[in-house]
């Protein structure tokens, strides 16, 4: 066979070159091109050469042209030309290895409908997710028009997804959401969502490792269709499987997550303000608190996704020197970050770190946090672009650290001595255009105005409070947040305020913007470290054997008693 070729899923954005024969497309994990669509067969079609031509053969499956022509028998494909074709309603596009770069031309995935046969198409863009979700919502949306994956040729009849998403909202509600593959909602790592039946089992024989997506080191992801007498999915050796995984990026899901009221917390900030160590700090003192202060257990509900966080905690308290200690800043390529696969290709995420909080009495909430790289909120940074801060904009509360040693304003206003963190800075002081940035994707994303109020706690964290402490009169002017067992509403209100008011005086844009977000916006002094701390070869780190967090929990136990009245005591 002289040519090569390379087929294109739109749905998952997958694409598969296509290097040995037959080539089998279907639902079943030994499939060469595996469709995630619930409920299809295991092998749909077979793929072989014929000299430089290339033949579809389908296997009980309906083979048509992506107009919706049905095929009555083989599909013949000629080399340097892209096709397209319907394998049981579902779209797939070919292009020949010559062709190449108009199959990378087409990933990210996007759709828009195709009005002329040849284009320009002028419509609205969406990813496959949005235009499956606008057949959901609006069942009237005409079914015979025709949708091009923009930067390809072929247009195709959608009706098949449209018919299935019409069914899927129909039985939503009666949908059971509490069995094992039964879990619908939101993945935490790729941000796409997947209904009941979409969710993949991970095969755990040791024979079944090697997945198309993560690599031959991971356990092969599937479908499932065999279960046992406690209703686990089986994988292809009888083993019965109990993690399951999502059906977009194969990453593993956190089951409780979705059993629990979830609450998602993002932490926000320039480089080098400090979110990395203030979340490594909050993972080692949180569970003492709760435990000591209110009779409250906090723990890892997903001790293996937590793994990063809970490494820099240890690095961080366990450290022999400052040198030890010092963290790397949480760049879009660091370790707060992972490669996921979404919509056809590979981009940055923050990973979510979960915890599980139980009172004494048994009510339990989980909350996410995520960790994110400033560069995510610097203008002209699209979501489409740099998916990672999508959380954001479905955040239950925002949790913004503000770095006033940045401000050249604020920092003319502090006496010199010892304190690095007081040298020169090259760190440019955009923390008002990150504010400004974050406004507008709020907007766009909840689809209100840019004036309007967030109505959610916005928490402003006002690092490094060792080096500004005097503006405010010292530790003794700051009041305890947790007095006999309760969490003081009252201190949290008074610190807050003489937090705002040094922060007025020096930044008024700042506070402008700030109290502007959310009707619900407190503000909190907070040293991660207790201490002055030391420079390094990498920058100013801890010294270990001095660590003692001030104040840091407050933001945290300010969140949790906005969002889960009652889980922690109050007054």
């Amino acid at each position: 066979m002289s040519a090569s070729w390379i087929i294109l899923d739109p749905n998952s954005g997958l694409g598969v070159p296509i290097e040995r024969f037959p080539f089998f497309i279907g639902g079943g994990v030994s499939a060469d091109l595996r469709l995630m669509e619930p409920g299809l067969p295991d092998v749909l079609a077979e793929l072989q050469p014929s000299g430089s031509h290339l033949l579809i053969q389908p296997r009980g499956a309906e083979l048509a042209l992506a107009d919706g022509t049905l095929m009555a028998g083989v599909m013949k494909l000629s080399p340097g030309a892209e096709h397209g074709f319907l394998l049981q309603g579902q779209p797939l596009l070919v292009f020949s290895t010559r062709d190449s770069s108009r199959a990378e031309a087409c990933r990210p995935i996007r759709w828009t409908e195709a009005t002329e046969e040849e284009g320009p198409d002028s419509g609205p863009v969406y990813s496959t997710e949005e235009l499956r979700r606008e057949f959901r919502q609006n069942p009237s949306r005409r079914p015979n028009s025709l949708y091009r994956v923009v930067g390809s040729r072929p247009r195709f009849n959608l009706g098949n997804w449209a018919t299935t998403e019409a069914k899927a909202a129909a039985t939503a509600t009666a949908e059971p959401a509490e069995s094992f593959t039964g879990i619908k909602g939101r993945c935490p790592q790729c941000w796409m969502t997947f209904r009941p039946g979409e969710v993949m089992a991970i095969s755990c024989h040791e024979d079944l490792r090697g997945d198309p997506l993560l690599g031959q080191a991971a356990m092969r992801r599937f479908l499932p269709r065999n279960f046992d007498e406690q209703g686990f999915p089986m994988d292809e050796m009888g083993c019965a499987c109990r993690d399951l995984a999502c059906p977009h990026c194969r990453h593993q899901l956190p089951l409780d997550l979705f059993r629990l009221p979830f609450h998602i917390v993002s932490l926000v900030g320039i480089q080098r303000s400090g979110k990395s160590y203030y979340l490594a700090i909050l993972a080692r003192i949180m569970s003492q608190i709760m435990a000591r202060d209110f009779t409250v257990r906090w723990e890892d509900l997903d001790p293996t996704g937590n793994i990063p966080l809970n490494d820099l905690r240890n690095r961080l308290f366990a450290a022999p020197d400052a040198e030890s200690a010092a963290l790397e800043k949480t760049s879009l390529g660091g370790v707060m970050y992972t490669d996921v696969h979404r919509s056809g290709r590979v981009v940055a995420m923050p990973r979510p770190f979960t915890y599980r909080v139980t009172q004494s009495g048994g009510q339990q909430a989980a909350f996410v946090f995520y960790d994110n790289a400033g560069e995510h909120f610097m203008p002209g940074i699209s979501v489409e672009e740099s998916p990672g801060a999508l959380h954001v904009t479905e955040a239950s509360s925002v949790l913004f650290l503000f770095d006033p040693l940045v401000s050249t304003e604020f920092r003319k206003h502090l006496k010199p001595g010892s304190d690095p963190q007081l040298e020169s800075h090259d760190v440019p002081d955009i923390q008002d255009i990150i504010l400004d940035e974050m406004r507008v994707r709020f907007a766009r994303a909840r689809g209100h105005a840019a004036r309007d109020d967030l109505a959610i706690p916005f928490g402003v964290i006002v690092g490094k409070c060792d080096a500004w402490i005097e503006l405010v009169g010292g530790r003794e002017s700051l009041q305890p947040v947790v007095q006999g067992g309760k969490l003081d509403r009252g201190a949290l209100a008074h610190n807050s305020a003489l937090t705002r008011h040094v922060l007025q005086k020096y930044c008024p844009e700042i506070t402008a913007r700030l109290d502007a977000l959310s009707s619900q916006t407190l503000y909190f002094p907070v040293s991660s470290f207790g201490h002055t701390p030391l420079r390094t070869s990498r920058g100013v780190a801890p010294d270990p054997r001095r660590l003692q967090p001030w104040l840091a929990e407050a933001p945290v136990l300010w969140v949790l008693d906005q969002l889960a009245p009652g889980l922690i005591p109050a007054s």
